[in-house]
């Protein structure tokens, strides 16, 4: 059985850091020749530099306060060469994979917990979960893959990959995961038609899923269980469900068809009609194309398609205000598993127990996300840019990231640049932070700036 190597970020020794001047010297060009020149001026090789010759090329190549990454094994024996410098992110505390970049470098390899490099030169990578990650190539090309932990290799899964068909953090229910328009399993095997719209968790045998704009149920033989006839629904708990009925004028199958979805199908997923109908006999096949009717007369095809939005991708996205949505299309109701309105005195218990269940999921993932994003840009604070809204102005968040890693304050600076506390507390860590106050502040920290620049050396 391989043994798991453990990550480490070290302040090198001057043996570690002449095997880090060796490895520049092979590994980047630019680096090199005047590392080259360096040690021409000093009159020395590598191997005879002193700890003050390090610290003088340090100070006048490299990034001050160097630290290195590597993986060491239970005998604290180092096995990767001393080039590595930044970990991108990791995904928790038993991570499989680690995006690392060299020097001066932007590209990241990707290195399992065995220490094999399994991909190299990436743009950027986003681990999903513990498993399954998109790489940005050289060509800027967003391709998803799965990490085969057994073959130690990663295996391809579709290419041209947008984050947007993936709801996070990502979890497979049931062996499912709703991907792109339809379901995959954990090896990414097609489980379902991919003709949806949206689709939710799989829970006790069902997944609500959205079809032309209206939402039903289906199974784990992608055989429709409830009908598509609701304008949302949830996922079931307990045997009930809340969804949204609709009112009459809603339901109605007069429309217009619009092709809303057909740029959306992913070709590694699509099947020809004849293996369509070999792998979902069941399933009717006037949907086998994306195509997606509003079924109610309107006025024209603009208005179509916002209403078909409206419906197939939830009301939390289009309208902050439910009440109205409520009295305008319908009114939420609690169904059983064969679509029957269930009795007041059930839908009231249930709906209460779906409410306390979203509160406990809404905490667990409020704190999950923050631990996720807190360790994402201690590492790499160039993804403060791409912190959730909700946590840009989580002030906790803010005040701890800077304390975590100051660099961080340069992104919050466009909300935070006149916040006195915030502020304070950036430039204390970071005297450069003043340079993204406001004027205001700027004028209040005036003094305090210019005194430390006159104790700076040069």
């Amino acid at each position: 059985m391989k043994e798991e190597l453990k990550l480490i970020n070290i302040i090198p020794d001057i043996d570690q850091y002449k095997l880090f001047f060796n490895t520049i010297l092979k590994s980047n060009v630019e680096i090199a020749i005047r590392l080259e020149e360096k040690l021409s001026d000093l009159n020395k090789k590598i191997d005879g530099l002193s700890i003050e010759d390090i610290t003088i090329i340090e100070e006048e190549l490299f990034w001050k306060n160097l630290k290195i990454y590597n993986l060491v094994n239970k005998k604290d024996e180092f096995c990767l060469p001393f080039v590595y410098t930044n970990l991108f992110y990791d995904l928790g505390e038993s991570p499989e994979l680690f995006p690392l970049s060299k020097y001066d470098n932007q590209f990241l390899d990707i290195i399992n917990k065995y220490g094999k490099v399994l991909y190299q030169d990436a743009y950027f990578v986003h681990l999903l979960n513990y498993n399954l990650i998109i790489i940005q190539d050289y060509d800027l090309n967003n391709n998803l893959y799965k990490y085969d932990s057994k073959s130690e290799e990663l295996v391809f899964i579709a290419e041209e990959v947008d984050d947007s068909f993936f709801e996070f953090p990502i979890r497979f229910s049931e062996n499912k995961l709703f991907f792109s328009n339809g379901y995959v399993n954990e090896n990414f095997e097609t489980q379902t038609p991919f003709c949806f719209d949206a689709g939710k968790e799989f829970n006790e045998g069902l997944a609500a899923v959205c079809l032309n704009g209206k939402w039903g149920y289906i199974n784990h033989k992608s055989e429709i269980v409830i009908d598509f006839q609701f304008g949302d629904a949830n996922s079931f708990e307990n045997g009930f469900a809340k969804v949204f009925e609709l009112k009459p004028e809603f339901q109605s199958e007069n429309g217009n068809w619009i092709e809303v979805n057909s740029s959306k199908q992913h070709s590694h997923f699509n099947y020809t009609e004849d293996v369509f109908d070999v792998n979902f006999p069941q399933f009717p096949k006037q949907v086998k194309k994306p195509l997606s009717v509003i079924r109610k007369l309107q006025k024209n095809r603009e208005e179509s398609i916002e209403q078909y939005h409206f419906f197939a991708f939830g009301f939390g996205n289009k309208s902050f205000n439910l009440s109205i949505d409520t009295e305008k299309y319908g009114k939420w109701i609690t169904i059983d598993k064969l679509g029957n309105l269930v009795n007041k005195e059930i839908t009231i218990e249930a709906d209460l127990e779906m409410k306390n269940r979203k509160a406990r999921l809404d905490e667990l993932d409020k704190e999950e996300r923050f631990n996720s994003w807190l360790k994402k840009i201690i590492n790499h604070s160039d993804l403060t840019f791409s912190v959730p809204d909700d946590l840009f102005l989580n002030r906790e968040f803010v005040i701890k990231s800077i304390k975590e890693n100051p660099k961080c304050f340069r992104h919050f600076s466009t909300y935070y640049s006149d916040d006195d506390e915030i502020c304070e507390i950036a430039f204390n860590l970071n005297p450069d932070s003043y340079n993204y106050f406001s004027k205001r502040l700027k004028i209040v920290f005036l003094n305090k700036f210019n005194e430390l620049q006159e104790e700076l050396p040069f």
